[in-house]
């Protein structure tokens, strides 16, 4: 007995090696055959095209010809006119089959089964039948399967069932001698207790939804009720269905949330009423308690009720529809979806740069408009002229709020404050809207803002958004990097030329606190002088008209390369560039001295505190030398902290409050050093600013000559 059970074992787990290799081919031809026959062709005719195994015996009363008689089909809850329901290119019933014997092949013999555990068995007989399709012998016998904790159980005439099952088909057709052997095994008996489905994807459960124009499973009433866009299907970008994201995380929504004995008053929660019964899904055979449920919001007194297994069950497939039965009893329907999204208090989930919409007319795509960079002396074809890795338009959306956020603010009566510094006033209005991009609420009043140096105001009396105020719901757009904004009571765009002129705005650049500005007092001595002698500064580029003058820059240009840097912060900045990098030179070596500009350490023991970072460096300094033109300059290292930071000022707890020769340092190093650094002078064919004239030259002039703006 127990040879005839290895041989027997060892014979069906050759005939699973088969099976594997035929499976693999029968893939590959079926996928080959869709190729072949085009889209056009009907899945009946794809599945055909591959030539099917020889023991893939035909079942009477089957529509869809799957190898599932209908009645099966019926009570294993299939469709009866679908062949391929997972849509794998392989018969449902073939497929079936197959994953069957590969189970009944895993189960334990009984009595190696632990207690409840299914298992086989099979009860061999002395004799040999044999296939009628291949002439296989196998070894006679009964067997099966058994479930105990279902109390479900199928018999069959083991080896040669198996030898079927393993090609493909549930009906066997074989011989003993001249003795007939044919039937077909309790299918849905089988697959009950093998506890086995067709594989099927989740993706089957997202039912098509009626009257859903961009075919995000939302219909087109839902999305105007939830104020989503009907002719985008994935409004975040995430590359998910809009319909099926919000079904997935209201089910883990629901799931989080308490029942309703143990929630706090006011707190949402769920409830469930089961009953005796079960439903099954009509998509994965999938069986839920009977019974309605819901959510309540007490807060906003909203409730909403649906079948509460079979709903969380396809919602968590991405489906707010659902379809099931309970016995022949069919389960369809549609949960309320902007009842349930209100009550759970839940939208769709966005990014913040959701909100950065496209601008027309944009050449660079920088969110800033041809004309508007223009106008407000932007380059409109460079997305990024600062080159910190932000586009231009989206870094000044988020500077110009943070510089409104900032202004003082006075109230609009009884008269105007008394006061020369730029402010804004609040107009309040009893009121929100909601932001069509994240769903937030949003006041619906805003800001005038007015700077009585100019005599300007925003927004002026012709804005077409609001010639009152700007509105708070165009300041939370902006917080995002857009000067669009869309909401249910404001739509359009900012003036963004008036605004940066009223807020005197333009250089999106980090500031720095060490950046000290001309007219800089320190705070111990409120009555002293600035900490420049001149703090004059018509460009405000930190640099005095006198410096500018002496230095040879142009004190009305506060940006000469057009790189949205001040001038007086990049010349800081190369500055403590150069003096890091020139050679070092030590007197007491016996050397002679370089003949190109050099340093000499005169570093001391101790150390010297930043007053504005607390940073420590040597208390001594750098003595730098120009031989050629027989000049020197001591720089403290304190002052190429500032520098390193954009500022020639500087506050050191040794050297106190000061500020460097700025004309004599740059004479001294010699700026501009380096090709592009401030002030360098490009020969007129040198269009790609590399100080070297060559055909790279016409490359950019080809690229770019449609682009310019020169007369």
């Amino acid at each position: 007995m127990r040879k005839l059970r290895r041989a027997s074992e060892r014979h069906a787990r050759q005939q699973i090696k088969k099976s594997n290799r035929f499976k693999q081919s029968a893939l590959a031809a079926g996928t080959a055959a869709v190729i072949t026959l085009g889209v056009g062709l009907s899945l009946n005719k794809a599945l055909a095209a591959y030539p099917p195994d020889p023991h893939e015996l035909p079942v009477a009363q089957d529509t869809d010809e799957d190898l599932l008689s209908d009645g099966e089909e019926a009570e294993l809850a299939y469709r009866v006119s679908d062949p391929d329901q997972n849509r794998n290119e392989m018969r449902d019933g073939v497929e079936l089959a197959r994953l069957s014997a590969a189970e009944v092949n895993e189960l334990p013999w009984e009595n190696e089964a632990l207690p409840g555990q299914t298992y086989k068995w099979w009860a061999p007989q002395y004799g040999l039948e044999h296939c009628d399709i291949c002439g296989e012998p196998v070894v006679m016998g009964l067997g099966g399967v058994v479930n105990p904790r279902l109390g479900i159980s199928a018999d069959f005439p083991f080896l040669l069932t198996l030898h079927y099952m393993e090609h493909g088909s549930f009906s066997y057709a074989g011989h003993y001698g001249e003795e007939p052997r044919k039937g077909r095994v309790d299918v849905p008996a089988l697959l009950r207790a093998l506890e086995l489905r067709l594989p099927c994807d989740p993706e089957d459960h997202q039912l098509p939804v009626p009257d859903d124009t961009d075919k995000d499973l939302l219909s087109d009433k839902e999305e105007n009720e939830l104020g989503y866009l009907v002719l985008n299907p994935d409004q975040n970008r995430n590359e998910i269905l809009d319909g099926v994201e919000l079904a997935t995380l209201s089910a883990a929504e629901v799931d989080g949330l308490p029942w309703e004995e143990e929630a706090l008053p006011g707190q949402t929660y769920k409830w469930w009423s089961p009953q005796h019964g079960l439903e099954h899904c009509d998509i994965c055979g999938e069986p839920v308690v009977m019974g309605p449920g819901g959510v309540v919001n007490p807060q906003l007194s909203i409730s909403v009720e649906f079948p509460f297994l079979l709903t969380l069950h396809y919602m968590e497939h991405g489906s707010f529809s659902y379809a099931g039965h309970f016995g022949p009893e069919p389960r369809e329907g549609r949960v309320d979806v902007p009842g349930l999204l209100r009550a759970l208090e839940l939208r769709l989930p966005c990014e913040g740069d959701d909100h950065q919409l496209p601008v027309a007319d944009d050449a660079d795509e920088d969110l800033l408009s041809n004309r508007e960079e223009y106008a407000i002396g932007y380059q409109p074809f460079n997305p990024d002229q600062n080159r910190n890795g932000t586009s231009d338009g989206v870094e000044l959306g988020k500077r110009c709020s943070a510089a409104v956020a900032e202004l003082p603010s006075y109230p609009i009566w009884p008269e105007p404050p008394d006061t020369n510094e730029i402010y804004k006033v609040e107009h309040a209005v009893d009121g929100v809207e909601q932001c069509e991009v994240c769903g937030d609420w949003i006041h619906m009043g805003g800001w005038t803002i007015i700077n009585p140096r100019l005599g300007l105001k925003y927004p002026d009396p012709c804005d077409p958004m609001n010639y009152v105020f700007l509105p708070d719901l165009a300041l939370h757009y902006m917080e995002h990097g857009s000067f669009d904004c869309f909401g249910s009571t404001h739509k359009g765009r900012v003036q963004i030329a008036r605004l940066m002129r009223v807020l005197e705005l333009r250089f999106p650049y980090d500031p720095n606190e060490h950046q000290l500005p001309l007219d800089f007092v320190p705070p111990e001595s409120p009555g002293a002088d600035p900490i420049a002698p001149d703090a004059n500064d018509l460009d405000k580029d930190l640099l005095a008209d006198t410096e500018e003058l002496a230095a040879g820059y142009d004190l009305y240009d506060s940006d000469q390369d057009n790189n949205l840097l001040p001038d007086g912060i990049e010349l800081a900045e190369q500055c403590a560039s150069i003096i890091d990098e020139l050679p070092e030179y030590d007197p007491h070596s016996g050397d002679p001295p370089p003949k190109e500009t050099y340093k000499i350490n005169r570093f001391q023991r101790g150390i010297e505190g930043c007053f504005i970072c607390g940073a420590n460096r040597n208390m001594g300094y750098w003595e730098i030398v120009n031989p050629t033109l027989e000049l020197s300059i001591d720089v403290p290292d304190i002052t190429c902290h500032y520098m390193e930071h954009g500022s020639f000022s500087f506050g050191g707890s040794v050297h106190g409050w000061g500020r460097i020769d700025v004309p004599l340092l740059a004479k001294i190093l010699g700026v501009p050093r380096r090709c592009g650094d401030l002030g360098t002078l490009y020969l007129p064919g040198d269009l790609n600013k590399d100080c070297d004239v060559n055909f790279k030259d016409f490359g950019k002039f080809a690229s770019d000559w449609l682009d310019s703006t020169e007369p």
